[in-house]
């Protein structure tokens, strides 16, 4: 009895041996052999020592006298070496087909080799077109590490990229799968723009769709809407309307006739729908953030006509919730007089004409005076704006609702020009007319009435 417990646990040690060393291969060719080691550590040494004991112990049963004690024991050890050795084959291969598993063990390994690893685990995983696989190691490493991007950037510069949307897809839904807090859209917006403009060169009109609305939805959720946010949201328009390193090089043309516009319209929907949500959570510094980005991202793209009904919404908005601080409305006066000057290179066949931007200028004149902000930044502000090339009286519009005549007595003394604003109720210039004057008393007595001949004595 007790030779054949020997015997069986040493067969049984072998097995697992062969048993270990194809499911290291397997790994090998499914992962990355940079695990190996690690596996190996994290329990099959542990399983074959334990075997490796058993069979010691059975070869030691050999020298002892027969006897039922013996009998017994060589018994025992030949049920535990059978339940060890089954235990040990399913353990090892749960470590070792476990995706999750392998990836914490990837995150273990040294920093030169971790990358390395993970490239190794991706590549094997695209090859068998595992999308699961390509799932656990694109959130491998946390957004913004160096390991991160440089998983990102060895990916994307990868010539196998272009051919698989799905990859696209799961690389947005990686970076957008927790959110997209501040630190996230540092770390995220060139590579969103990147995977956008790709979409776009490939015509992939489908995937750039999806890039667009997802991530733009992520910002509306974003709190607090902070500038990095505001960042992502300018390089997704430079992406639809420019073709080109940063700033761009030439306009972005449709190869199919429409398809580019509607994404411009989707984008510019979502972009209302982002401020509309600034708006109802009062958020004044996430608006000031939104605010310059847009001013920045009309000066980039060109894309002024798509801004023009935004730019007003943010006036007829927010001065009425008082969100609107100074510094967002002399952004946008500086945008409005770049535009007016001529000094936007307009990417799109413009429909709007320039003085369409001129009744803007009472507005922000407005959303100033109701802040209370002193006159000599006031003025400033339509300088900038370019208030001296007004061919008309400036006139604040009716969309601000009902105005204040306070506010619009000093407005009145800082534009100087009549007539200037239009009721709220009736869009019709409200009249003024001059005050009377009262007749100023006599020095020598009180004035006498016309047509009074009576001597003052």
């Amino acid at each position: 009895m007790a030779t054949t417990a020997a015997s069986a646990a040493l067969a049984l040690l072998v097995l697992y041996g062969a048993a270990l060393i194809f499911l290291l291969q397997t790994v090998s060719d499914h992962y990355s052999p940079a695990i190996i080691g690690l596996l190996l550590r994290a329990s099959a040494l542990r399983w074959a020592g334990t075997l490796a004991a058993i069979a010691l112990a059975a070869f030691a049963l050999i020298a002892v006298p027969s006897s039922w004690g013996r009998d017994l024991a060589s018994g025992g050890l030949l049920v535990a070496a059978i339940v060890v050795a089954a235990t040990a084959c399913y353990r090892t291969w749960t470590v070792g087909i476990d995706r999750e598993r392998v990836v914490r063990l990837i995150s273990k390994l040294a920093d030169g080799r971790r990358l390395a690893a993970a490239e190794q685990f991706i590549w094997t995983a695209l090859v068998r077109g595992d999308v699961e696989t390509v799932q656990c190691g694109l959130r491998l490493f946390p957004l913004g590490t160096d390991d991160w991007a440089g998983l990102m950037s060895w990916l994307m510069g990868n010539r196998g990229f272009q051919d698989r949307t799905w990859l696209k897809m799961e690389i947005l839904s990686s970076v957008l799968h927790d959110g997209l807090d501040q630190k996230g859209a540092r770390a995220v917006h060139e590579l969103l723009k990147d995977l956008l403009s790709d979409s776009l060169d490939q015509d992939d009109i489908g995937v750039a769709d999806e890039i667009v609305v997802k991530v733009m939805s992520a910002l509306r959720r974003a709190a607090p809407f902070t500038q990095d946010h505001g960042q992502v949201m300018c390089d997704l328009a430079r992406a639809i309307w420019l073709i080109g390193d940063y700033r761009g090089e030439a306009p972005r043309n449709a190869h199919v006739a429409g398809q580019l516009d509607y994404l411009k319209s989707i984008y510019e929907v979502r972009r209302k729908d982002l401020w509309r949500t600034l708006l109802e959570r009062n958020d004044i510094e996430g608006i000031d953030h939104f605010v310059a980005f847009l001013c920045i991202t009309v000066q980039d793209t060109g894309a002024v006509d798509a801004a023009f009904s935004l730019v007003f919404d943010i006036i007829a908005d927010g001065v009425p919730r008082g969100v609107l601080t100074s510094e967002s409305v002399f952004e946008l006066a500086n945008m409005v007089g770049f535009v007016r000057r001529g000094a936007i290179t307009v990417v799109d066949d413009q429909t709007l004409s320039t003085d369409m931007w001129d009744g803007i200028i009472a507005d922000l004149a407005y959303a100033l005076v109701a802040i209370a902000t002193p006159d000599d930044d006031i003025q400033r502000m339509l300088t900038n704006a370019g208030h001296a090339l007004l061919d008309n009286p400036a006139v604040v519009s009716p969309g601000l609702g009902e105005l204040d005549e306070a506010v619009l007595v000093r407005l009145d003394r800082l534009l100087g020009k009549q007539p200037r604003y239009k009721a709220a109720r009736t869009g019709e210039i409200a009249a003024r007319r001059p005050p009377r004057r009262r007749p100023r008393p006599s020095p020598t007595g009180p004035a006498r009435h016309k047509g009074d001949l009576r001597s003052p004595h």
